[in-house]
């Protein structure tokens, strides 16, 4: 290679042990205005070797003393992007993208699996990579590497297991971990099998030669078993090899470097099969090795026309005055051929809004003339807040907000509308297609660098997810976790930019009329913004029952004030009557509410993904309909039989709820009984205190239980084999909430209904009535203070003490931990959190309707509630939980059907409440008592019926719309376009247009 030094002389040469960081850059600034890609050059002790044609590959590596550092190794592949652009684009792992030079042909610096070779690193030097991302004292810092981090992976970096168990670190270990290899059956049947859910490297394309060459181009297709088995042998081989070439013997090796190799073994397929980059560094005791992830543009858009990611459109794709830097920008990348080909196929499929208009639109007749064409659809847009100008807005534009000085009509119109949120945009969903002429048709969204603003057409939780994507299609990260050797799952980072928005928008305001719900789908996801979403809606509709149980309570201490006596007034069944009314009326319109939210997030029609859970154990079998293969269930028998021990564990610790409730009765009824208040057994002074206390002590008994319960939960569905996430989500969720409901409600039925048979009287003057109400007002509000306590105060003190013994176990003198570090010890969210959180809700909830008539004010408490559990919950995501995974959601799941269950539940509850309880009918016969109930059930069943049926799931007018987006999509996207012909080839007939006579009928023949 020759050197092309004569001009540029490297830092290198006068000092050759130097590799600081800023001679390397003043180096790059040197040559910048040299061709790069015409000749060799030599910088900074750093060698181009040119492979090839330069659109190939030119890959520049280090011949200096410390080259082996991560930090200053540089790895570059070029390949072509922008034609005719006036600079040259270098991503050096540790910097943001540098311009070093000149070119005619632009070139954009990313990882190729193509022609990118391994990575072979020396650990030790991985502590430098470390100090080169150590938290900075403001957060420039951090903003700058938004998107230089998509992912990141940690993996465990333990020592000292090979003493105890030597056989778990040796070359068999790794490859039965890479391959899922199932060593008894293989040896049972005389040939390598396999176990798809322990299998880490999915594909093929994972099992890589020295070339860097998958084994599916050097093997045959030959799909028999003997082509399968060659195929797995060869995939064996190479991680033989690569173990060897790792450890340095096929020997048994150190859990230190066993785990080093698990980590380099990951980092290097998703590097060359996934074609993304990556960069590891130690942790700050260097107990653990954190690898960052990141996917370029290229491989977003490719995975997401792989997958047919859903993506919105612009209503108005060409108007110059919503969206000029990004036709600026798209008509100079795909070229002017093609930006007309654009503008025509969109004129030719949908039009335009009238003859003197330039350029087509997405929906001519309902955006620009709705109001003469569509006037109900327009509308109803306009009734929901859609404003054409948010598709070009970076930042929040109150201007374009419907002006209205009644707060009390925004509050009503913000239960079932999003009218004050400048994010609302309606307009179709369309799966990602690559070709050039569709590219104008997406919405491109606003990002923040610092003071810069850009456009892109991915949102974060679109760039986490597709680059999720790609990584899960070749890596079982669950797997992986379940083998031990991946601490967690794969998570995002946290961006610094929009996380303090929501901090200021969101977790740290304290207003309640709305919430910037497009934010947090933007950041967290549709799965969190739904319940977000739920919790507001909720939260307003408490609105109602809670005025009325003020009148109720009121009303009922007014009255005993004036008669002087503690009887409840008839207003009970009045507002027994609202509250099933409120209840039915809630769930019905939630679901007209989410179908809305689906509509406007394109959620609608969505599929969740089937996967199978690592954990799951089952044969292979072929399904009966499409003959794919699939996993079924062993044995019917002992799943059964799992069925079975968890239905007896769940009977076993609702009967602990039992003794432990009965226990505590008995103590409440000594502490009260009047032989030994005579006896002096005890002081009448301790009675009310005492009385107080086995009241906590209840709280504490539930919380406690309800913790254990969960834990056994866990085992009972682990027992019971599911094969997918949500079918363990699903069964999770009912298992807890029937155990919950028992321990939560237990003491209120025993109460309200036995106690009096039970013992013989109540406290309070035999009125059981009162003593509920101070039951359901102590356990109630142990449950606000006790459960939004732990809720934030639990997880920032692990992340603390975590981070303190971190420090504390690191030696060297830059103790210091980078943010990534600090985002990777926050709890993650996702493992406990949603699911608790609705858990929370539904309990509440069940507070409100099965015994509201006891005390009318629970809806009061659980409003003010709602109020702190909605900033808690944000608190909670914004500054003490890792980033959760943007899961996508089309509605709160199998938490609508429990809520159902309780709204008819209370039916019975609260009937039974002013029939036995209350002492409105204490003079009426047992006999029509029961009468009476079974009709006050069945009337308010009815009533319930009713309302359900007068609120339909979906309103007419968004039906239309979703039909009128579907039309769209197939015209637009799919060439469904009635009025094109040009497919239709006919075939002519001979001409014949002559009028034969009616004696010659028979002898015309058509031909």
């Amino acid at each position: 290679m020759s050197a092309y030094g004569s001009d540029v002389r490297s830092a290198a040469e006068k000092e050759p042990n130097s590799t600081s960081a800023s001679s390397f850059e003043e180096g790059l600034t040197s040559v910048v205005d040299e061709k790069l890609l015409e000749k060799p050059l030599e910088v900074l002790g750093w060698s181009v070797e040119a492979l090839g044609k330069p659109e190939d590959a030119a890959i520049m590596t280090c011949e200096g003393p410390d080259c082996r550092h991560i930090d200053m190794a540089l790895f570059i592949y070029l390949t072509p992007m922008n034609k005719g652009a006036e600079f040259l684009r270098i991503r050096e792992h540790t910097k943001t993208c540098h311009t070093v030079g000149s070119s005619h042909d632009s070139y954009d610096a990313f990882a190729s699996p193509a022609a990118s070779h391994a990575i072979e690193m020396e650990f030790s030097s991985m502590q430098s990579a470390q100090s080169s991302l150590l938290k900075s004292g403001d957060g420039s810092t951090r903003e700058k590497t938004l998107y230089d981090h998509d992912l990141v992976m940690v993996f465990p970096r333990r020592q000292g297991g090979e003493a105890k168990k030597p056989d778990d670190f040796t070359l068999r270990s790794f490859v039965q971990l890479m391959m899922g290899k199932d060593v008894e059956r293989s040896q049972r049947h005389n040939k390598i099998m396999i176990d798809p859910f322990q299998r880490v490297l999915r594909t093929p394309r994972c099992f890589l030669d020295d070339r860097g060459v998958d084994v599916v181009m050097d093997t045959s297709n030959d799909h028999s078993e003997d082509g399968e088995q060659k195929r797995l042998e060869t995939e064996q081989q190479l991680l033989k090899n690569e173990y060897e070439r790792f450890v340095g013997s096929t020997d048994a090796t150190s859990e230190e470097k066993f785990c080093e190799l698990v980590a380099t073994a990951i980092s290097r397929r998703v590097q060359l099969a996934c074609g993304l980059t990556t960069r590891m560094f130690l942790s700050c005791d260097a107990d653990e090795i954190i690898m960052t992830i990141m996917a370029d543009d290229n491989d977003l858009r490719v995975e997401a026309d792989r997958t047919n990611y859903r993506l919105q459109v612009s209503n108005k794709p060409f108007d110059t005055t919503l969206h000029e830097k990004k036709l600026r920008n798209l008509r100079q990348e795909i070229g002017e051929k093609e930006w007309q080909n654009s503008i025509d196929h969109l004129r030719r499929t949908r039009g335009c809004a009238d003859e003197s208009a330039e350029f087509p639109e997405m929906d001519p007749l309902l955006v620009s003339r709705g109001e003469e064409f569509h006037p109900e659809i327009r509308k109803a847009l306009d009734a929901w807040g859609h404003t054409e100008e948010t598709d070009g807005l970076f930042t929040e534009d109150n201007s374009y907000r419907r002006n209205t000085s009644n707060r009390w009509s925004q509050f009503w119109t913000s239960i079932f509308a999003l009218p004050y949120d400048p994010w609302t945009y309606f307009a179709p969903f369309a799966d990602y297609r690559h070709e050039e002429k569709y590219q104008p048709y997406y919405r491109r969204y606003p990002i923040q660098w610092g003071k810069k603003e850009e456009e892109t057409l991915f949102t974060q939780k679109d760039r986490i997810r597709l680059a999720a994507g790609i990584v899960d299609r070749h890596i079982n990260s669950d797997a992986l976790e379940a083998a031990g050797f991946l601490v967690g799952q794969m998570f995002a980072l946290h961006d610094m930019v929009a996380l303090k928005d929501l901090r200021h928008t969101w977790a740290l305001r304290w207003s309640m009329i709305c919430q910037p719900l497009h934010k947090i789908r933007f950041y967290f996801g549709e799965k969190i913004a739904l319940y977000f979403a739920w919790l507001e809606f909720y939260t307003k509709m408490l609105v109602f029952p809670s005025i009325a149980g003020v009148i109720t309570f009121v009303y009922t201490e007014a009255r005993q004030a004036v008669t002087g006596t503690n009887q409840q007034g008839y207003i009970l069944i009045a507002f027994a009557v609202f509250v099933v009314i409120w209840s039915s009326y809630f769930s019905e319109s939630w679901k007209r509410k989410n179908g809305l939210l689906d509509s406007l997030w394109g959620l609608s029609g969505l599929q969740e993904a089937f996967r199978y859970r690592p954990q799951f154990r089952g044969t292979k079998s072929f399904h009966p309909t499409t003959d794919m293969p699939e996993m079924t269930y062993e044995s019917k028998t002992k799943r059964r039989r799992a069925f079975v021990v968890s239905i007896l564990v769940v009977t076993l610790m609702v009967g602990i709820v039992i003794i432990a409730l009965f226990a505590l009765f008995v103590l409440k009824h000594w502490i009260n009984n009047s032989d030994n208040l005579e006896n002096n057994h005890i002081s009448s002074k301790y009675q009310t205190p005492l009385t107080f206390g086995v009241t906590v002590a209840n709280a504490v008994q539930i919380l406690i239980l309800n913790m254990v319960y969960r834990l056994v939960a866990q085992k009972l569905n682990d027992l019971e084999n599911h094969r997918t996430d949500a079918e363990y989500e699903n069964h999770l969720v009912i298992k807890v909430f029937l155990f919950q409901f028992c321990n939560s409600f237990a003491s209120f039925f025993y109460i309200a209904f036995f106690k009096r048979i039970a013992e013989g009287t109540c406290l309070y003057e035999d009125d059981c009535m009162q003593e509920l109400r101070d039951q359901l007002l102590i356990l109630f509000l142990i449950r606000i203070v006790v459960g939004n306590t732990l809720e934030v105060v639990v997880p920032y003190l692990k992340y603390r003490y975590q981070l303190f013994q971190e420090r504390k176990a690191h030696t060297e003198k830059s103790s210091g931990h980078n943010y990534i570090e600090e985002q990777a010890k926050l709890v993650p969210y996702e493992s406990n959190e949603a699911f608790e959180d609705y858990n929370e809700m539904v309990i509440q909830y069940g507070f409100i309707n099965l015994f509201v008539v006891a005390f009318p004010l629970t809806p009061l408490l659980a409003l003010a509630n709602n109020i702190l559990e909605i900033h808690v919950d944000s608190v909670k995501l914004c500054f003490v939980s890792r980033r959760p995974f943007p899961s996508p959601a089309k509605d709160i799941g199998v938490w609508f059907y429990i809520l159902r269950f309780m709204t008819y539940i209370a039916l019975g509850t609260n009937s039974a409440l002013i029939l036995w309880t209350s002492d409105l009918f204490d003079d009426t016969d047992a006999t029509v008592k029961a009468f009476v109930f079974v009709v006050a059930c069945q009337v308010c069943l009815v009533l319930a019926v009713l309302v359900e049926r007068s609120v339909p799931d979906t309103p007419h007018v968004l039906k239309l719309l979703f039909e009128r987006y579907e039309h769209i999509v197939n015209v637009v996207f799919k060439g469904l376009f009635e009025g094109d012909s040009s497919h239709l080839n006919e075939v002519a007939e001979r001409l014949d247009v002559n009028i034969y006579p009616n004696d010659q009928w028979q002898d015309t023949k058509h031909r």
